[in-house]
């Protein structure tokens, strides 16, 4: 028999731009994009000997800041999608073959085809979360 106990859990419900002072929620969309650092310095660091730092930016501080040195590169939306398919398939092989399939939800694209921009592949997306959980597609 499992016995429970009570748990509080502290939720962040909001962060504030140490740069600019933009106040984020999780109701913005600038929620999703913010960059929230926290670390503990070892010893011989610039900032003392395992001092404690913190850091919260937007993301347009974020790019301002550090955006000469950040690397951007592109997801490949179909590599995820593949993933998801092996999950819903149990088989890699049925799953790239059904990615190769033209979908009638798709206007006769393949998944991959239509995986190359991010609307197409929130469609897959949902398609396959159909067939996970047994609703008709």
């Amino acid at each position: 028999m499992l016995e429970y106990r009570e748990k509080a859990v502290l939720e962040v419900a909001a962060c504030t731009c140490d740069r600019c002072g933009l106040r984020m929620s999780p109701e913005d969309g600038e929620w999703h994009e913010r960059v929230s650092l926290a670390w503990r310095c070892g010893f011989h660091s610039v900032f003392g000997d395992c001092s404690e730092l913190s850091l919260d930016l937007c993301q347009h501080c974020v790019k301002a800041t550090l955006g000469e040195w950040i690397r951007v590169s592109q997801r490949d939306l179909g590599d995820g999608l593949l993933r998801l398919a092996t999950y819903v398939w149990y088989d890699a092989t049925d799953a790239d073959a059904w990615m190769r399939c033209p979908h009638p939800e798709l206007g006769g694209k393949t998944p991959y085809e239509a995986a190359t921009d991010a609307v197409g592949a929130e469609q897959v997306e949902a398609i396959l979360g159909r067939i996970l959980h047994g609703i008709p597609t």
